[in-house]
């Protein structure tokens, strides 16, 4: 890596987005090495996710994905945004999900997550909410689906599920009153007791 993508990312990490930004933005405008430039507009692409700007970071992706057609992680991270802005269709998204599914199965980037919180819950991806969330238990959006599918079986067994392992969907148990069950219930598409 190079001093100015490591300063870009410090920047990030440190909150500073613009600035962040326009160091991604200097290192492309140079022209630089192809994987310089990928890093740069990768880098670029998170920003603007961060920042909200779904629609910057869909066509920067689009960019990587003209340099690079096959590249399945920036493919998870162009349909996880696309789907979320109402710009790509849940079958256009399961689509590239069941594309990274059948040639890399046994990778989990940030961008997988993304993509399968973000998609309606399914049961024929209970066993993927599992093993995403073998690896990573506090990702809420997967939490969520995976309950969502547990109460089209057994309403009250999504509920008290959650409430055995502790995750509430980010809610301590112990602070989880009688009368927030119907909350709950409702998070996970149950119907209130």
């Amino acid at each position: 890596l190079t001093p100015e993508l490591l300063l870009a990312d410090l920047d990030r990490r440190e909150g500073n987005l613009e600035a962040s930004a326009r160091r991604y933005e200097s290192i492309i405008n140079r022209n630089p090495s192809d994987t310089l430039l990928s890093s740069a507009l990768r880098g670029l692409a998170g920003i603007r996710v961060a920042q909200g700007r779904a629609d910057d970071a869909i066509a920067i992706y689009d960019q990587l994905l003209t340099r690079d057609p096959n590249d399945l992680v920036v493919k998870l991270g162009r349909a996880s945004l696309a789907y979320q802005a109402n710009r790509m269709t849940e079958a256009e998204a399961s689509a590239v999900l069941n594309e990274w599914l059948q040639q890399r199965p046994n990778d989990a980037p940030p961008e997988l997550f993304s993509l399968v919180g973000s998609l309606p819950a399914s049961e024929a991806r209970e066993a993927l909410y599992n093993s995403l969330l073998a690896i990573d238990p506090d990702n809420t959006p997967v939490q969520l689906r995976r309950l969502q599918v547990i109460a089209k079986r057994d309403e009250r067994g999504a509920v008290e599920h959650a409430l055995a392992v502790g995750q509430c969907l980010g809610v301590e148990c112990e602070r989880v009153a009688a009368d927030q069950l119907d909350a709950v219930m409702a998070v996970v598409g149950a119907k209130p007791r």
